[in-house]
């Protein structure tokens, strides 16, 4: 039996996440942002690749969710 191909589970491989970052160095500093890879964003904005967020680091993930589309 083939299995059925629906759209929504196609798009599901490109999906767009907005995010917020606390930091937790500076309790009141909030980032949100848009990315394709929520992890590897993460690291970028840890590792200092970030100019926004680069002075208030260490940065944890507060939230994301996915959309289908930018």
């Amino acid at each position: 039996m083939a299995s059925a191909n629906y759209g929504w589970q196609a798009s599901l491989k490109y999906m767009f996440y907005v995010y917020i970052l606390n930091s937790k160095a500076a309790k009141t500093f909030r980032y949100v942002g848009l990315t394709d890879d929520v992890i590897k964003r993460l690291s970028e904005h840890n590792e200092g690749l970030s100019i926004a967020t680069k002075g208030y680091r260490p940065l944890e993930l507060k939230w994301y969710c996915a959309f289908p589309t930018r």
